[in-house]
Order: structure tokens, then C-alpha cells, then sequence
């Protein structure tokens, strides 16, 4: 946990300083790296002790890369820290585990979903045994023995067998990669590919620092989109409880009518915000979003649950500072106003002995959520 922009926390966090690990892709445009050293610059003055480490860039004729990151860089530092936090930076590998996980009730996506759950447990007891093709699933769910996908699909911190065996959460993970954002033309953008993927994450990093130094805050606690019209009843109840009525906004179309006489942008941004489908995924919605968004943007959609999802990478790319998938079990947000980083509320979210080795957060784990 690190120093808040919130003075009366200052004291209390510096004497519970965490370390940081920056992994970044040893091919990251180098156009990023200005940014990339005002990101560095901004951890140490809150009071993160920073490592940074470079790695190549994930392929999919290397099954095993990921196994070669946790071994070599990032389970030696987990285990030698109370409380490390993690910022992957590029195209860096992620891992895949489960079986017949199904956090969007689709039969084409049941199996094994990305988990940087593995990153952050170096005494789980990782197998790659298991088969799972006779599911008929997409390609990216189908595991099979020997394939580099993992068969864990329970998190750790529960009391069943499955979760014993993953061992002790070490670490707090972060995964920020936008190569997956689509096409200078789905952006309406005359840049190279090149150019358009290293302008996202300069504006990326440029917010992170707009919003470490106050440049500029939530207008509104919580946000709660969902497109049946009705409000999201676990989600909207934390937030009342969390932020109050007045602090708290439903939405149901990206659109203004006379049912909903705003615009979510308009209302935003957000401190954290639950969408259920009512925000379109496509980077054409997205290209139009101006000025900060979230900083947690909790996702929930059809087909944008896993990795490189367009609902989860396309805010990262225009006006969120992370986002996460959010299906089964939901997150849990305790602290999420009281000095907690985005990497401990995804820590305890996942160390509940749930089947939701899915979750994952993407942006940065070191941020701390403020209060309107």
C-alpha cells in the first residue's frame, strides 16, 4: 500500500511502503518510453521502491514463456516481498487455466480462461494434464495436456482442496496491454497501426499522471450501466451504502433520452462503474469517449470476459485507468475508499477459494481509488 493524494492517509501508507515490479516488453515502442519514465517517477514519489524488467513479447510458437517469467523474474520477488505489486507493460505472456470454466454462460466459451493468477502464486501446484477439447469450444478455451494452459480454476484463500493447492496469493498484478485495440480505421485515425498502438498508451500513462497529481478526480463514486433497464441489485446496493444516492448514477444506453436525460460521459467520471452490456463494446463507440472515464471499470458482457476482450481494452485505450471482467462472485470492493490499491481489491477478490481464476485486473495495480 503507497501514499494516497489524500493527506490525511500520507503518514499511516509510508510506513506500509510495498514494492513494485515493472515488467515491460523489451519491443514497447520506444516512442512510450518518456511516459514510461513519468509513470516510474510518479511510483517513486508516492513511495514505491521500483524494479523495472524487461521481456520479450509473447508468441505463440513459445507456449512457455510465461512459465520462464514467474520462474526467473517474478516468483523470486513475490516470495521475497510482504505485499508486491506487479505492472506488466506490453504485449507480455498470459497465461490460460481452467477446465470447463463458464463466466458467460456460452457453450462456445467454456474452458480455459487467461489468469495472471499465476503470476501471483509461485506454490500453487500449476498441472497441464488435463483435456478438454471434447467441449467444442473456441479456440482460445480449449486445453490440452502439455499445451502450456494450465487446469487450475480455483482461486486460493478458500477451505476446499482445489484451493489448499494453489498455496498463498503472493502478489498483486496488473496486466496492461493494448495491441489488441483493433485498427487505425475502427479508430477513425489516419496513423500507422504502429503509431496509433504507442499514442494509446502515451494518453494512458499521461492520465495515470493526471490523476496521481489531481489533474483531475471522480465526479461521481459509482456508475451502474445495465441495458434491461433495472439496476444491477447487489451493485447498486454496495454504492448506496458505499456513496450514497447522490453519489450514484444508473444508466442503460449510451445515449440521452427522455428516460434517461444523460449521457453516461456526461455523468462521469466515475470513481468505479458495473456495466452490464449497456455500453457498447466496439472501438467506434469508444473513439468518441473525451476526458477521463473510470478508474475501475468493472465489464460484464457476452463474449468480453477474457483476454484482449474490446469491452475491457477499449476504455484503457480512451478514459479508464482499469478495467476488469466481473461475472461470478462479482469483486469484492471492501476498502476500496479506504486506502486499499486496485492491486489488493483484486487480491481479495480472487482469494476467496471461488472458481474465478478469470479475473483479472488490467491498467495499473498501484492506483487508489478516491472518493467525490
Amino acid at each position: 500500500m503507497k501514499k494516497l493524494l489524500l493527506p490525511l492517509l500520507l503518514t499511516a501508507l509510508q510506513a506500509a511502503a510495498a514494492d513494485l515490479l515493472i515488467v515491460v516488453e523489451s519491443t514497447l515502442n520506444s516512442k512510450v518510453t518518456p511516459s514510461l519514465d513519468q509513470y516510474i517517477a510518479d511510483a517513486k514519489a508516492e513511495g514505491w521502491t521500483v524494479e523495472t524488467v524487461k521481456w520479450p513479447a509473447r508468441s505463440k510458437k513459445d507456449t512457455t514463456a510465461h512459465v520462464r517469467l514467474a520462474q526467473q523474474v517474478i516468483w523470486p520477488r513475490a516470495k521475497a516481498s510482504s505485499d508486491l505489486h506487479v505492472m506488466m507493460i506490453g504485449s507480455l505472456p498470459m497465461p490460460y487455466s481452467g477446465f470447463n470454466l463458464l463466466p458467460d454462460g456460452h457453450t462456445d466459451t467454456v474452458g480455459a480462461y487467461a489468469t495472471t493468477l499465476y503470476y501471483a502464486c509461485p506454490d500453487a501446484k500449476w498441472t497441464d494434464i488435463r483435456d478438454n477439447s471434447g467441449y467444442r469450444s473456441k479456440t482460445q478455451f480449449i486445453n490440452r495436456p502439455g499445451d502450456g494452459k494450465f487446469d487450475q480454476q480455483v482461486g486460493p484463500g478458500g477451505t476446499s482442496v482445489d484451493s489448499i493447492a494453489m498455496g498463498k496469493l503472493q502478489a498483486k498484478i496488473g496486466f496492461l496491454d493494448l495491441s489488441t485495440m483493433g485498427t487505425p480505421k475502427s479508430w477513425g485515425s489516419t496513423n500507422t497501426a504502429v503509431d496509433l498502438q504507442a499514442n494509446a498508451y502515451i494518453q494512458y500513462f499521461k492520465r495515470n499522471h493526471e490523476y496521481r497529481t489531481g489533474q483531475w478526480s471522480p465526479k461521481l463514486g459509482a456508475g451502474n450501466g445495465a441495458y434491461t433497464k433495472k439496476p444491477t441489485g447487489y451493485f447498486q446496493d454496495w454504492a448506496y451504502k458505499t456513496v450514497g444516492t447522490n453519489n450514484y448514477c444508473f444508466f442503460f444506453s449510451s445515449v440521452a433520452s427522455k428516460t434517461q436525460p444523460y449521457t453516461p460521459q456526461e455523468m462521469g467520471a466515475f470513481s468505479v462503474v458495473y456495466d452490464f452490456k449497456a455500453l457498447p463494446y466496439q472501438s467506434t463507440y469508444w473513439s468518441t469517449v473525451k476526458g477521463p472515464w473510470a478508474v475501475l471499470d468493472l465489464s460484464y458482457g457476452s463474449y468480453q470476459i477474457d483476454f484482449g476482450a474490446q469491452r475491457l481494452v477499449n476504455p484503457l485505450v480512451t478514459g479508464a485507468l482499469a478495467t476488469a471482467n466481473s461475472a461470478t462472485g462479482a469483486w469484492d470492493l471492501t476498502g476500496i475508499f479506504e486506502g486499499k490499491t486496485l492491486g489488493q481489491l483484486w487480491g481479495q477478490t480472487v482469494n476467496r477459494g471461488l472458481a474465478n481464476t478469470y479475473c483479472v485486473l488490467y491498467g495499473d495495480p498501484t492506483l487508489v481509488v478516491r472518493k467525490p
